[in-house]
């Protein structure tokens, strides 16, 4: 998880939980499904990442198990970002009674939870605890967690706060998630949204699509205040199809995409086609329709790409992507 490998991560979960319950041994059985569900969580997968947390928790409950705090922290996160506060603040409740029953085990990450929560309330404390879950892991030299709880000051929108901070710590993670978490709050402090989209597709291709999505999402912005107006349909769309997948995320950085205008799957891949020299004819062939049909998707996608035709197409496809 600490490298960014959340999917084999997961897979190594499953495997340990299988052989724990092969041997009839229920704490290790705890101990693999909570790191599944974190693994899941780290991948947007929000709700399989809940269902695993919450049978992890309650294999435990009522135990002093240090690995509770941790778990119960994960859950309140996961309902906090999806948009269920009441949720999120009775798990968080739990994550606090179960840290101080082991003398504050998981301390920063039950912080940091408290800051997604709070960010679920609508309260304006939510960067405050994140930076305060940053300074406690800090203190006790849990580098991967300063680093999360940074990171997730830059989700809540304070990029500019922790740059510094974030592009030392990501310095002494290995693994190619760390170097992007820092990447993305310069291209924020920067306002670049080609940064941001490059940023994504790292996001994305290592599994962690609510944080592709995310990206994608606050691209969308400075796409539009560039009057790039293209562009930024092309990142709403990513943005949408990523935080499709993410179980019904509802993060603050997602807010923004309810009535954003985007190209669907199927226009985006007649769009490429068609970028890419392809004829309506051939483009009809390939995809087993009318040669009317890829001619009426080609013009709704010029009115939404705000381009006058074909030949514009391939290049307002590259500035969604570089731009």
């Amino acid at each position: 998880i600490a490298l960014g490998r959340s999917r084999d991560a997961a897979a190594l979960a499953e495997a340990g939980h299988q052989r724990a319950a092969s041997a009839h041994q229920p704490v290790a059985q705890a101990l693999y499904e909570g790191w599944h569900g974190i693994a899941l969580a780290r991948q947007g997968l929000l709700g399989d990442a809940l269902d695993r947390l919450r049978d992890a928790a309650g294999a435990v409950e009522g135990g002093s198990f240090p690995f509770l705090a941790a778990v119960s922290a994960q859950i309140a996160e996961a309902e906090a970002m999806r948009g269920d506060a009441v949720a999120a603040a009775a798990a968080l409740r739990q994550a606090v009674r179960a840290s101080e029953a082991v003398g504050g085990a998981g301390e920063a990450w039950v912080v940091l939870a408290s800051a997604w929560v709070a960010a679920a309330q609508g309260r304006g404390d939510a960067v405050t605890r994140a930076l305060d879950a940053a300074r406690r892991a800090r203190a006790v030299s849990q580098v991967q967690t300063e680093l999360e709880a940074l990171h997730g000051c830059v989700r809540l929108g304070a990029a500019t706060t922790t740059l510094e901070r974030i592009t030392e710590v990501a310095a002494q993670v290995d693994g190619p998630m760390a170097p992007a978490y820092a990447r993305q709050a310069v291209a924020l402090v920067a306002g670049d949204p080609r940064r941001l989209g490059e940023v994504a597709e790292v996001f994305a291709e290592h599994g962690a699509l609510l944080l592709a999505a995310e990206v994608s999402a606050r691209a969308v912005h400075l796409h539009e205040l560039a009057g790039r107006q293209g562009a930024a349909r092309l990142a709403a769309t990513r943005a949408r199809e990523w935080a499709g997948r993410c179980q019904g995320a509802a993060t603050p950085a997602l807010a923004s995409l309810g009535a954003a205008g985007v190209l669907t799957s199927r226009e985006i891949e007649i769009a490429t086609l068609a970028a890419g020299g392809m004829t309506s004819k051939a483009i009809a062939a390939q995809l087993m329709v009318s040669v009317r049909t890829v001619d009426n998707v080609l013009h709704g996608i010029y009115r939404k790409l705000g381009v006058p035709g074909r030949r514009e197409l391939g290049e307002a496809l590259r500035a969604g992507v570089a731009e």
